[in-house]
């Protein structure tokens, strides 16, 4: 009893340092998303998110090695591992991406794609941020893994505000400081770790080793997470292909607009790894489950403020009000998934299972984009697919771990919620609807998640407090 308070604590302590963190994070990636279309000509904005989706796969090309370090490294203590180990494995991802930034480096030369020429170049910075923060994020250093993100989203506001002030309307420069700013990144990360490379970690022998032993442990959650990000970025791949660079641009703001809620989950989804791999009980994750439903329903009424905001300063991108809200929506459901059910794939050692789920869940995606499409014949109709496609998801994570699932109040709760957000948001106007949604939301919320309400409400309270005695 007294290690599962200890652990709750912990839990709870991690949550509000990355949420800490997440506030600046938030409001400068907010600034940014709205500042972006309003001063870019919407083909400059269109160039620069088109860097952006192809940058969104860099991910994928560690073949699941850094997954692997993270699944292993999962629960430890950071100062269990040793220099050693750490070494070994920022050496062996360093060279095997020197090889992968050449062979993309090739594919854009033949290809005639600056785009793609840019893109290569944030390869090895991003995925040395990327093993350092995943390290972190398994070990609890919560902080430090605060650290990266606050630095890089400061570092990227100020590149790219500068070339706003400059009008600059060259797409090719703004993705150079993004570039840019994972390579300062990276460089400073692997200064502030003391680590000094050593030859015989440069061993041809000792590289493949450790890259065929992480590449084993992490390659089902990387085909997964390929999968996942595929399927969250497979409507603008078609809005791309379909319609026109105007519907891309305004496809692409909605969709940059509902990334942002990502931020705002990553306290959660972060720290909650670290603690389902101490194997909670049944009955911790269900009242987990549950506040994180509530905090859901809560977080997607953001979409009401950013149509204030469309309505009253960036008036050429109203149209996209529909597909934002269909978006937050989906969110609604995909907060849960990320959450929860992923970090339980990963905590349990269910990546097999993860990869099979989700690249069904990828195929069904497919479909019902192309369905939509040939229906609506407009950009909403991705929208609608990937909210249908998201929510399929969520049901099949709800049979597959159907030891946590939730009381049939419950889950009508987030159904209801995520269904009245739609109307509401599509029916009336911003101050109206953002009135009438969250008053519905409370009621609902005191009326059926009770528990979990009060739950929240007092672990802020308590985050106040604490702040305003220090």
């Amino acid at each position: 009893m007294e290690n599962n308070v200890v652990e709750e604590a912990s839990l709870k302590k991690g949550i509000v340092i990355v949420l800490m963190v997440n506030i600046l994070n938030l409001l400068l990636r907010l600034l940014l998303n709205f500042m972006m279309p309003k001063y870019m000509h919407v083909d400059v904005y269109a160039d620069y998110k088109f860097y952006q989706l192809l940058v969104g796969y860099i991910g994928m090309l560690h073949f699941g090695y850094v997954d692997g370090v993270y699944i292993k490294f999962g629960g430890k203590n950071i100062k269990g591992i040793s220099e050693e180990e750490i070494g070994r494995s920022l050496t062996s991802l360093l060279v095997m991406e020197v090889i992968v930034t050449g062979i993309v480096v090739i594919i854009g030369i033949i290809t005639h794609q600056p785009t793609v020429l840019i893109a290569a170049t944030a390869i090895i910075p991003t995925e040395i941020m990327w093993l350092f923060q995943y390290i972190y994020q398994a070990t609890g250093e919560f902080k430090k893994y605060g650290s990266i993100t606050s630095l890089n989203i400061v570092l990227l506001f100020t590149f790219i505000s500068f070339l706003m002030l400059c009008g600059s309307q060259n797409s090719y420069l703004y993705m150079g400081a993004y570039s840019l700013v994972m390579l300062i990144i990276a460089t400073l990360l692997q200064l502030k770790s003391g680590i000094r490379f050593k030859k015989k970690w440069f061993n041809y022998k000792s590289i493949i080793d450790t890259c065929i032993n992480n590449i084993k442990i992490g390659v089902f959650v990387m085909i997964g997470n390929f999968a996942s990000q595929l399927l969250t970025s497979m409507d603008r791949w078609f809005i791309k292909l379909l319609m026109t660079p105007a519907d891309f641009a305004q496809y692409s703001f909605a969709a940059s607009l509902e990334a942002f809620l990502s931020v705002a989950i990553s306290p959660f989804s972060v720290t909650l790894y670290n603690f389902f791999c101490r194997y909670p009980s049944k009955e911790e994750v269900k009242k987990i489950e549950e506040q994180i439903y509530v905090f859901a329903v809560m977080i997607i009424g953001c979409a009401f403020p950013a149509k204030w905001i469309l309505e009253h300063f960036i008036p050429k991108y109203l149209s996209a009000s529909d597909v934002m809200f269909y978006l937050f929506a989906s969110k609604g459901f995909n907060i849960v998934i990320v959450c929860i059910f992923v970090n339980l794939y990963k905590a349990m050692k269910m990546q097999h299972a993860y990869s099979k789920k989700i690249v069904f869940v990828l195929v069904t995606g497919f479909v019902t984009n192309i369905s939509m499409y040939y229906l609506l014949r407009t950009k909403e109709a991705f929208a609608i697919a990937t909210l249908i496609t998201i929510f399929i998801w969520f049901l099949f994570c709800k049979i597959e771990f159907r030891q946590y699932r939730l009381s049939v109040q419950a889950e009508a709760y987030l159904i209801l919620e995520i269904a009245m957000f739609i109307v509401i948001g599509k029916m009336l106007d911003s101050v109206i609807g953002f009135v009438g949604y969250y008053l519905i939301t409370v009621v609902l919320s005191l009326l059926l998640m009770r528990k979990a309400s009060l739950s929240i409400i007092s672990t802020v309270i308590g985050v106040i407090r604490k702040r305003t005695n220090m």
